[in-house]
């Protein structure tokens, strides 16, 4: 079963390709910050801990004023911890979250901070979801390509943040890689720690037929086409096979999220469509 998160048609006949990269920035001083809970999600969540005397804070607060961010200021003798919070959603969709990292290091940098990881991050990544100031934006005919750190962290001297990058089905995953890996800014270094290919079978094979009659004698949606996705499933670990299924149009299952879930007369709609499925390709 393969999730389909921005799903509008659970047929898959193509998964984009992924990186998965870090960036360790060198780290002095008491500076701190850790965000978020998996590397495949936008970051809900990020805290600071900062010198009082080594920001702005009025012109912190304002930046998340004017952006509408929600956050909190904890102090503790010489210095501040400060809570952002933000909106999770999947590394495949990153436009619909709020990413609490990217907000609480551009306040930073509103706020007069320079280090490291503030210049690094506020030059290559910012609040883009597309890899554009990375060069590494594009597309094809089936999706764009995606960038989403979803983790942060302080360990000993270096900041470590995870980047997250799904890449467009017909496109090259190692120029990507070879573009991250020739950045160069401060004390900053990239390093990708896995290289995905994507994958993709035309609509007119016959897997990806098998499914789409099955699909539409069940549902009786004569219309629907195969899609293809920005998130992975089993199906990149297995030779002649594809995703099919579990979410379906105007369901918002919230997928790596808090509550996600599965309606019960959807789910056994698929045991319905798999069940039907299986018979077809018995014939093939």
């Amino acid at each position: 079963m393969g999730f389909t998160p921005d799903a509008d048609f659970p047929v898959i006949h193509g998964e984009k390709g992924q990186i998965k990269a870090i960036f360790k920035c060198k780290n002095g001083g008491t500076f701190r910050i850790n965000g978020g809970v998996v590397e495949n999600a936008v970051s809900d969540n990020c805290t600071v801990e900062i010198g009082k005397e080594e920001y702005n804070k009025e012109l912190l607060e304002e930046y998340f004023k004017a952006n509408n961010i929600e956050y909190f200021i904890e102090s503790n003798q010489n210095k501040d911890i400060i809570k952002v919070k933000g909106l999770a959603s999947h590394a495949c969709r990153p436009h619909l979250g709020i990413n609490a990292i990217s907000h609480a290091i551009l306040a930073l940098k509103n706020a007069g901070v320079s280090n490291n990881l503030v210049d690094f991050y506020s030059k290559y990544i910012g609040l883009e979801t597309d890899g554009d100031s990375l060069g590494i934006k594009c597309e094809d005919k089936y999706g764009t390509l995606t960038c989403t750190n979803g983790k942060i962290w302080t360990e000993d001297n270096e900041i470590i943040g995870s980047l997250d990058i799904r890449i467009p089905v017909s496109l090259d995953n190692n120029e990507i890689e070879k573009i991250l890996t020739s950045i160069d800014c401060n004390e900053t270094e990239m390093i990708v720690k896995t290289n995905r290919k994507g994958l993709f079978y035309p609509e007119d094979s016959k897997l990806i037929q098998t499914f789409m009659k099955v699909y539409r004698e069940v549902t009786g949606d004569k219309n629907a086409k195969p899609i293809t996705i920005g998130g992975g499933t089993y199906a990149k670990e297995m030779k002649n096979c594809v995703a099919f299924g579990c979410a379906f149009p105007n369901t918002n299952n919230r997928i790596h999220d808090a509550n996600e879930f599965v309606d019960i007369d959807e789910l056994l709609l698929q045991v319905e469509l798999y069940y039907n499925a299986i018979l077809e390709l018995l014939k093939l």
